[in-house]
């Protein structure tokens, strides 16, 4: 539960790590659980890691918007700093 806590705010765990090139979470190795099918594991952590995925991605894009924000009007950084501040 910790590592996929870990993922879903951006960091990488001993479970799961981001991949700058994709732009993806991925799992490290062959996870276990007792009493859960390895398919029933492998579709739950695909949905945590969809939504993991997602927020890294706006994460990214705010960064950007953030760093270039000469170069765009003041609604787009209105939006950015409010989404910014939602993602703290």
């Amino acid at each position: 539960v910790r590592s996929v806590l870990q993922m879903l705010q951006g960091f990488s765990s001993p479970l799961f790590y981001w991949d700058d090139r994709a732009h993806t979470f991925h799992v490290k190795n062959d996870i276990h659980v007792a009493h859960l099918s390895l398919s029933s594991l492998s579709d739950i952590l695909s949905r945590f890691i969809h939504a993991a995925n997602c927020l890294q991605l706006v994460e990214e894009f705010v960064k950007h918007i953030r760093m270039y924000s000469q170069m765009y009007p003041p609604t787009m950084k209105a939006f950015t700093d409010s989404v910014f501040e939602r993602l703290k």
